[in-house]
């Protein structure tokens, strides 16, 4: 797999940090690692999943790798909204 990494900037509170979000293949299922938090689950993935254009990418990188999400990141998703039409296929 190639290596995969979506950058994200966070203010808050007058203090601004790049958060990198990498890939974490864990068979066919792919985790996302927040290098500031050290975590699969902070805000700065839930950001990834939710905006847009981040959501994009993300898509196209899990369909050309042939990858799914977590049920968790899925779940979430849904409760902000975003339905997960292909979820059998790609979320």
């Amino acid at each position: 797999m190639e290596a995969h990494e979506i950058s994200v900037m966070d203010i808050r509170m007058g203090h601004m940090q790049i958060a990198n979000i990498f890939s974490e293949p864990h068979g066919h299922v792919l985790y996302l690692h927040c290098d500031i938090c050290d975590s699969n689950e902070c805000y700065h993935i839930k950001y990834v999943l939710v905006v847009p254009k981040l959501r994009e990418a993300l898509k196209k990188f899990l369909e050309k790798n042939g990858y799914s999400l977590p049920k968790k990141y899925t779940e979430f998703m849904e409760e902000m909204g975003w339905k997960c039409e292909e979820k059998e296929e790609i979320w």
